[in-house]
């Protein structure tokens, strides 16, 4: 089985939209809220080694909110509106765990072969070399091994993302603009300003107390 060493090296993006002088404000509430439910996409780098190549494949991870908190893809297209896309992603999730679990189980029975097949040729036997010293009984356990070996790590390297780095920070920011927008709609969350004031007055013919408030 092909041995490979995988590294993921993760860069940090800021997220897709952002406010801007031209962007509405938006009072207290509701920017702590945008604050907390924007989305980011962070590019990265899957670096998968194994004895004769290097394979270097850029990909991205999702994050939501200032502080960055991981977010599964198929999440991330369920709150954008795209179930579509959640279906395709959670399918392909499936193959590629299939692949990996099926493809190390077919190794282990593999190896398993490997070590329980024997040799009970006598050592004179003019069939000794052949069967024992050449190996030829090894080779269907060794392919089984070997082939399983491939499965897996086709598997791992499986691509599960429905849409390209830039298609995917295209739908973030969409998602991001209509989040900023319906929280800048007179119905987003605000802080309460009820506020209520008395004010003595005094009149020709008497007087009284003025009540005023906010709410």
């Amino acid at each position: 089985m092909t041995r490979s060493l995988s590294l993921l090296i993760l860069f940090l993006a800021t997220p897709a939209f952002a406010q801007t002088s031209e962007s509405p404000a938006l009072p207290p509430a509701a920017k702590a809220a945008y604050d907390s439910k924007y989305v980011t996409v962070g590019d990265a780098v899957t670096v998968t080694v194994d004895a004769d190549t290097t394979i270097v494949t850029n990909t991205y991870n999702l994050y939501q909110g200032q502080y960055r908190a991981p977010l599964d893809e198929d999440a991330f297209f369920d709150l954008a509106g795209r179930p579509d896309l959640a279906t395709w992603y959670r399918n392909r999730q499936h193959l590629k765990e299939g692949l990996v679990v099926g493809g190390l189980a077919v190794a282990v029975g593999g190896l398993v072969a490997l070590a329980t097949t024997g040799c009970d040729v006598p050592l004179g036997s003019p069939s000794f070399g052949d069967q024992c010293v050449n190996g030829q009984r090894y080779i269907v356990p060794a392919a089984v091994f070997a082939g399983g070996g491939l499965l897996a790590l086709a598997g791992g390297m499986l691509n599960s993302h429905p849409l390209a780095a830039p298609q995917m920070r295209q739908l973030a920011d969409q998602y991001n603009q209509g989040l900023l927008q319906s929280l800048s709609s007179p119905e987003a969350p605000r802080e309460s300003s009820n506020n209520l004031g008395a004010t003595p007055f005094v009149a020709n013919d008497g007087g009284g107390l003025l009540v005023s408030g906010t709410f």
